[in-house]
């Protein structure tokens, strides 16, 4: 699977490469360890002849953790004389030589970069731009440490796992911390879409970060809709082309638009001796009986594109059944979603795949928003916003009439969509945490929310950069990852396509929904790779009966005052008392069952006060 990890200190500390050793030896998943030690820094990576390298190249020592796949591309439009048999690091410190963090910009894939700059002493770290290769680091007794998971900079600095509290509230106010920083007190991200240099010394020298990339501006209102849909289906075969290896892949298929897109892509592009012999291969979480089973559409994929499939009864499991496995051997407290990718997961590694790719992107960047119709409001366009909004497509359980008409009412419709909540009651899931660490979404110091806040983006823009924001910022792609990792598994996400990423900034917002409905520009894409059952439907699954049929373990929950969140003031006691007693609605199971997940994570990991050395 690969990983990255680094540790800097002063020049002749004796104690780096015992350092670097207990960190490599954390993840023996991720492949064997190779290592450069070089005066006040060791490096190295782990591998398993992919995914991640490590090169010496003139001034620069370079890791490289990920997929990459434009390099070839970028080479002959840069004309670096690069060996046939360079790997991706050689290629990266050649190409940074020539064009400094400008290199970046242009790279495709999911990916972390640690370069060394021998001259100037300074180490230099980037992420793709969402995110989807972790990279943790830490200060700990005069040495910088960097790697792929944070118990691999824990091992290495020797530091106590101790929690942050704001970090764990976050989490279940709003899915993933804030700031940068993560559950672990004292262990913080390396942002997405900038460099960030540290320099010496490095106990406490500066940081210095600089974007790299920056959502572009909407210029493609001109376009007709004909050609966006075509520049839709291109980009989504470049992006395929590049995430599946010669070798073969797993699809990770469910009923979606997504996923589906995803793998209809790849079975139009290889042989079908490739699609029988199940070289390449969709895996599909099923779950009968239950409301959120997607069964009947993933059948007509799959007949579609003339696949058998793999179908894997996830509800005949129970999601707490892994809650112990996951607590223990990942760094984030994700459990809600970890159940249908650890059973994905390890299914298609039995079946022996190496390359797992997901539709996760497809709601963010291709979905569109009617929250466009609120600018045609505040723009007056007034008859365009009401003919949009009178053409909208609802799914079938909302009704028609009476619903549609129910967006106008203030407190209800675009009053309360488009104004806010105003003074409103905290919802449950506000009400279990302690209000001291309550309080509405914060401001992200770092975030692109911020980052972007003087360029006057229209409504339908700064949603597209609070999706940004909770993928960049979020633990859902680290997860994920490492998820795969545990089983051998790379996984790969060609929805997130930088390429991908930035149509959808760029695009016109309406052009996306064609004032109909979600994912219009999408389905019509695919409107001869997919069934009608799937181009066609406008509802959307919703899971949580996934995990509410868990409602018994609330049962035998422990007191809430024996809770370390409790210990650590996260938790409001009361609340969390006086939603876990009979009659509890579905909202406030599912709720209840996230906060306790957290608890778990934090008991089993993290000892509850302490504080980093």
């Amino acid at each position: 699977m690969g990983g990255i990890f680094v540790v800097v200190g002063e020049e002749g500390d004796p104690g780096l490469a015992e350092r670097l050793r207990r960190m490599a030896s954390q993840s023996p998943c991720r492949g064997e360890a190779e290592v450069h030690a070089e005066g006040q820094i060791c490096i190295g990576v782990q591998t398993t002849g992919r995914d991640a390298s490590l090169a010496r190249v003139g001034n620069w020592l370079v890791a490289v953790h990920g997929h990459l796949g434009n390099l070839a591309e970028l080479s002959v439009e840069g004309g670096w004389r690069i060996p046939f048999n360079a790997d991706d690091a050689a290629r990266i410190a050649l190409a940074f030589e020539d064009l400094g963090p400008r290199l970046f910009t242009k790279l495709r894939g999911e990916w972390a970069v640690v370069i060394w700059d021998e001259r100037e002493r300074v180490l230099v770290a980037a992420r793709d731009v969402l995110g989807c290769r972790p990279l943790f680091w830490q200060r700990s007794g005069g040495r910088l440490f960097l790697a792929t998971e944070i118990r691999q900079v824990l091992a290495g600095s020797g530091a106590e796992a101790a929690c942050n509290p704001e970090a764990a509230a976050d989490i279940h106010l709003v899915r993933f911390p804030v700031s940068g920083r993560t559950i672990f007190a004292g262990v913080h991200r390396v942002p997405c879409g900038v460099t960030r240099s540290f320099r010496p010394p490095v106990k406490d020298g500066a940081i210095n970060d600089v974007d790299y990339w920056s959502p572009p501006p909407e210029n493609r209102g001109a376009l007709d809709s004909r050609d966006l849909v075509v520049e839709v289906r291109g980009l989504i075969e470049s992006a395929v082309n590049r995430s599946a290896p010669e070798t073969g892949a797993a699809v990770s298929l469910s009923g979606g638009m997504d996923s589906s897109s995803v793998w209809s892509t790849l079975a139009s592009m290889v042989s079908p001796a490739d699609l029988q012999s199940g070289r390449f291969a969709p895996y599909s979480n099923i779950y009968p009986g239950l409301s959120c089973d997607e069964t009947p559409f993933i059948r007509s994929i799959l007949e579609f594109t003339g696949v058998d499939g793999v179908q894997i009864d996830t509800s005949a499991v129970m999601a707490s059944e892994y809650l112990g496995v996951l607590c223990d051997e990942v760094d984030h407290p994700h459990m809600p979603n970890a159940l249908p990718v650890e059973l994905v997961c390890g299914t298609a590694a039995v079946d022996g795949h190496k390359v797992l790719l997901t539709g996760l992107g497809g709601d963010e960047w291709l979905g569109g928003t009617l929250d466009y119709i609120r600018d045609l409001f505040y723009s007056k366009r007034v008859l365009t916003a009401l003919h949009d909004l009178w053409r909208v497509r609802l799914p079938e359980r909302l009704g028609s009439f009476p619903r549609r008409i129910g967006w106008l009412y203030p407190g209800v419709g675009l009053v309360a969509r488009f104004g806010g909540r105003g003074d409103a009651k905290p919802t449950i899931r506000e009400s279990l945490i302690h209000a001291s660490l309550r309080g509405g979404e914060p401001r992200v110091p770092g975030s692109w929310s911020e980052r972007l806040a003087g360029r006057c983006l229209s409504r339908s823009k700064a949603v597209l950069v609070r999706m940004l924001d909770h993928l960049a910022t979020g633990s859902i792609l680290e997860f994920i990852e490492q998820q795969g990792a545990r089983h051998g598994l790379e996984v790969r996400h060609p929805l997130l396509d930088l390429d991908i990423v930035e149509f959808g900034f760029a695009v016109e917002p309406r052009a996306l929904v064609n004032g109909q409905c979600h994912k219009w520009l999408l389905r019509q894409a695919m409107s001869d790779r997919l069934p009608p059952a799937v181009t066609e439907r406008i509802e959307t699954t919703v899971f949580t009966p996934l995990f509410t049929r868990e409602e018994s373990l609330l049962e035998t929950l422990p007191p809430v005052d024996e809770w370390s969140l409790t210990r650590m003031g996260v938790t409001d006691v009361d609340a969390v008392g006086r939603w876990l007693s009979p009659p509890r609605s579905e909202e406030a199971v599912f709720e209840l069952i996230r906060l306790w997940w957290l608890e778990v994570f934090v008991r089993r990991n993290l000892q509850a006060g302490r504080s980093v050395l």
